[in-house]
């Protein structure tokens, strides 16, 4: 039987750091994309609605074995706070559809 070939970890500790970041901020990109393929949108422009984003954050904390999803909403309430410090540029969405990352 074949099995699954495992990726190797740096030993130092800022390598590890930096993969394991690496990681996560992908898992959190393909839930993400999932997400945006299921008609999901509206995650960068939440203003207004950060109570209720707050709200469901905690309810996903409480109660949700999906470490990905509770990242993905702190992503979108930190992503709030900062976008006025970066310049959106102009992207054709037609050469973009469904690509994230």
């Amino acid at each position: 039987m074949m099995g699954k070939h495992k990726r190797q970890i740096p030993s130092g500790e800022v390598g590890r750091i930096n993969f394991v970041v690496g990681e996560f901020a992908s898992a959190m990109k393909e839930k993400m994309r999932e997400k945006y393929l299921e008609g999901w949108a509206g995650w960068d422009n939440i203003e207004g609605e950060e109570e209720r984003m707050e709200r469901r954050l905690l309810e996903h904390a409480e109660t949700e074995a999906d470490h990905i999803d509770v990242a993905n909403f702190c992503m979108m309430l930190w992503w709030n706070t900062v976008k006025g410090e970066y310049e959106e540029l102009a992207v054709d969405e037609r050469t973009h559809d469904g690509e994230v990352g």
